[in-house]
């Protein structure tokens, strides 16, 4: 996850995860058939393949939300919770970020003019607004993880 941080910062970011907390994360991707694994090597990476993969050292709250949001978009459909424009622009962001991926083999961080930012903005609202329970692991940050989401149209590029 490579979001602009010189805004506002992914909610959750620096905020060691607790074993609760990891446990929690844990289980809620059990809960959608995704798989979880470690790798020294990485930041966070959600495949549909291969799953979640996660830094072998304490990750904090904002890659596990990070990654359980990719996760759960990508199984519970991305833009499905949304009003008909910020469905449309989450669609068309992720369309951008496939094809980046197809391009490069770089994951949200290739796309352009910092659109990477409003493609995190609309996984985290569309989750937020669907009616179904948030997993304990969210719960330290939904409220900023909220005001952050929100400001999708104003942080997007030419927004």
């Amino acid at each position: 996850m490579t979001c602009d941080r010189a805004k506002t910062p992914y909610p959750g970011t620096g905020r060691p995860a607790s074993k609760g907390e990891y446990e929690s994360f844990h289980a809620a991707l059990k809960a959608i058939r995704v798989k979880v694994k470690h790798d020294k090597d990485t930041l966070g990476r959600f495949s549909p393949t291969m799953g979640v993969t996660l830094p072998t050292e304490n990750p904090d709250l904002a890659t596990l939300a990070d990654e359980f949001l990719h996760a759960w978009n990508h199984h519970h459909g991305r833009g499905k919770f949304l009003d008909a424009e910020a469905a449309e622009q989450h669609c068309r962001v992720y369309d951008m970020a496939v094809d980046v991926f197809k391009r490069t083999g770089k994951g949200t961080s290739g796309l352009p003019d910092g659109w990477e930012r409003t493609f995190h903005q609309l996984e985290a609202l569309n989750y937020l607004s669907a009616p179904l329970h948030k997993p304990r692991f969210l719960s330290r940050i939904e409220d900023d993880l909220w005001r952050w989401s929100l400001q999708w149209k104003q942080d997007r590029p030419g927004g």
